[in-house]
């Protein structure tokens, strides 16, 4: 973005190409909308020229005839930028009267290890205590140390009550960082800045630091003008070291969504709640919770996963991420042990889910779609598969996928498998087919033979 971007005229004239009567309305536009411009352009040079401010820059967009015009607004500051700065900042901006649509503040580029920007601005004339509060952002990220490398996001409040729902002029960021250390230390230097307003915070830890991917799991925090953190911080970070999905707080306690089942009745788990009672902090676990958005679906979920993980040869069952995220992951340890899941799956209500089920040593899994536990023939289908593999000997890799309207199977024979294992495959499964609520085999054989589909029947 240029330091002045404006009305691109050469985009005019394509548009004025296409349409010599179209060509006229758009000079008429261009003509109205010229001495607007003058305003930015003295807003640029005023407040671009403002202590702690790197650059400034504005540009227009005219959508017509699909949407309106638009002006954008852009300030970049030094990362030491101060409240002192942030104030004259701001009481630049309300000199004059220019039109923009869409105002952000980051933080210029540069040998700092962390970023940050603010979106949501209201008008050109900004609310010095907006700028203030982000300038106490930096601050606090400033003196979060050389260990934090991030970014942060810092939205705006509306401090006039337009919108919907009433606004209780919370300081709302998003923030990610590559180490939960670092998180955690963020957190508490911002909080120190301000005691005196709700906080929203909502952190991440990954591996880039930034707040465009968020690959880690969320932490949501809620916390009340005034209330203390003191007492819940060294157990929030407690339970981040927990295998989990999510961690919300609010002023009723901390609660903790698994990763996995295990993790439920884990030793550190069950420390962490013992003492977190005894730190007046609610501290609870939900229970497995699955992804579909109907009522009696999730209630049914729980019970079928806590059924699941408690049979003898389940070694973990990890859960689904809580906004809907991906399957349900079943590892075994023993092949009897998926068999015993799939009939718990068979005579268990609807669940929403897709169940990932994976056998001992990589060499089977089974794929149970989203409505294809309620298929008739899902655990007939299993035990044929499993005994096709046993009569096989260059079977090497099986795996079951159960649709909710039919039922597809993966066969891979080893790379030593002749022509010959190939036949004597090929004639074991096609029989197998005929019998069997498996629909469609798909046979695959080392590079050299050819690999086949077989049977491919219609559902009935």
């Amino acid at each position: 973005m240029t330091p002045t971007q404006h009305t691109r005229p050469h985009l005019w004239r394509a548009r004025a190409a296409a349409s010599a009567v179209f060509g006229i309305g758009i000079a008429l536009a261009l003509t109205s909308c010229a001495p607007a411009s003058f305003a930015q352009r003295d807003w640029e040079q005023r407040v671009g020229a403002a202590s702690g401010v790197v650059g400034a820059s504005w540009s227009y967009y005219n959508g017509w005839p699909s949407s309106g015009s638009k002006y954008t607004a852009e300030l970049e500051v030094s990362p030491e930028l101060t409240e002192e700065e942030a104030n004259e900042i701001a009481r630049l901006s309300c000199e004059g009267e220019p039109r923009f649509d869409d105002v952000f503040v980051r933080t210029a580029p540069g040998d700092s290890h962390w970023s940050a920007t603010k979106y949501g601005l209201v008008g050109s004339c900004f609310d010095p205590e907006e700028l203030v509060r982000f300038a106490r952002v930096l601050d606090a990220l400033r003196s979060s140390g050389p260990e934090l490398t991030g970014e942060v996001v810092v939205h705006s409040f509306d401090p006039d009550g337009y919108q919907e729902e009433p606004d209780d002029g919370s300081l709302d960021l998003v923030a990610e960082t590559t180490t939960a250390e670092s998180l955690f230390t963020l957190l508490r230097e911002i909080r120190l800045r301000a005691e005196d307003i709700p906080l929203e915070f909502r952190g991440w830890v990954d591996e880039d630091g930034s707040t465009i991917t968020n690959f880690g799991p969320p932490l949501d925090l809620h916390v009340p003008a005034g209330f203390p953190l003191d007492t819940a911080l060294p157990l929030l970070e407690r339970a981040y070291d927990l295998p989990h999905r999510a961690i919300r707080f609010s002023p009723d306690g901390i609660s903790v969504s698994p990763a996995n089942v295990g993790m439920i009745s884990d030793p550190a788990t069950l420390a962490l709640q013992a003492d977190s009672q005894q730190a007046g902090v609610p501290f609870s676990v939900l229970p497995p919770q699955g992804p579909s958005s109907d009522e009696r679906k999730r209630e049914a979920y729980g019970p079928l996963i806590l059924a699941i993980a408690s049979l003898p040869g389940i070694a973990e069952v990890q859960l689904p991420a809580p906004a809907g995220g991906a399957e349900t992951k079943v590892r075994a340890t023993e092949w009897s042990a998926l068999g015993s899941a799939l009939e718990l799956i068979a005579a268990s209500a609807p669940v929403g889910a897709e169940i990932y089920l994976e056998g001992p040593q990589d060499t089977m899994f089974v794929r149970v779609l989203n409505g294809g536990e309620q298929h008739p023939g899902m655990v007939e289908a299993y035990a044929q598969m499993m005994q096709a593999q046993a009569t096989i000997p260059q079977a090497e890799f099986v795996a079951l996928v159960v649709y909710d309207d039919r039922i597809t199977m993966r066969f891979d024979l080893a790379d030593t498998a002749t022509a010959a294992d190939l036949s004597v495959a090929r004639a074991a499964l096609l029989q197998l087919i005929e019998a069997s609520p498996i629909d469609e085999i798909s046979l695959n054989a080392p590079s050299e033979l050819p690999s086949e589909q077989l049977g491919a029947r219609s559902p009935s």
